[in-house]
């Protein structure tokens, strides 16, 4: 609903060569109450918000990331229906196939900032970092983007000095690709820092 009042913003945004893909049509209501939704409704929630996405930028999406990190069978059900690239739904450890859908799953890994303590989690987040391989750091626009950026950019230079380079999901997901990933279910856990239950 944000990125339909703002459509000029977000076609810069994309110009500018950033990936933007469909995040939610109602961000909290998905996260507060999906658990208790059924099909006819999470339908509804997804015609509305790919339609407001091809409004806005004139083309589909090519993936979705769901509010929270929260997924339900329904969600996954639903889901099955659009033709999506990939997936950024959960908070699991590493990529693999989400089990009936056939679509690549690229989890955020790290922790945002606020699930650390802001600015001083920012040792914690690059610690992650020293073993190498492929990361995915969720950041928010009012965050790490507002109160915490320059925590952000102090994890960018971070990243940069060990070796980092930062690619769009869409790279990742098409390197995964290549490689023989495990499919299985998401599963739901509560993790550090988190209020509530998400997908992993």
């Amino acid at each position: 609903m944000i990125a339909s009042a703002l459509p000029g913003l977000c076609r810069e945004i994309e110009n500018r060569g950033h990936e933007v893909e469909f995040h939610a049509w109602d961000h909290r209501v998905w996260q507060d109450a999906l658990p208790r939704k059924g099909a006819a409704w999470i339908r509804e929630w997804f015609l509305r918000g790919f339609g407001s996405y091809e409004e806005t930028l004139g083309h589909r999406p090519h993936a979705f990331g769901a509010p929270g990190w929260l997924l339900t069978e329904e969600a996954v059900d639903v889901l099955r229906e659009y033709p999506l690239d990939y997936l950024s739904c959960t908070r699991a450890a590493a990529p693999f196939v989400l089990e009936g859908t056939g679509l690549v799953e690229v989890p955020s890994d790290l922790p945002c900032l606020e699930e650390v303590g802001g600015r001083n989690g920012v040792p914690r987040i690059l610690s992650a970092l020293d073993a190498g391989g492929v990361h995915v750091l969720p950041v928010h626009a009012e965050a790490e983007g507002g109160i915490w950026r320059d925590a952000f950019a102090e994890i960018l230079r971070g990243a940069s000095d060990r070796g980092y380079a930062i690619h769009p999901l869409s790279r990742i997901a098409a390197d995964c690709r290549c490689e023989v990933l495990p499919a299985r279910p998401f599963r739901t856990a509560l993790l550090p820092g988190r209020a509530v239950p998400c997908s992993v």
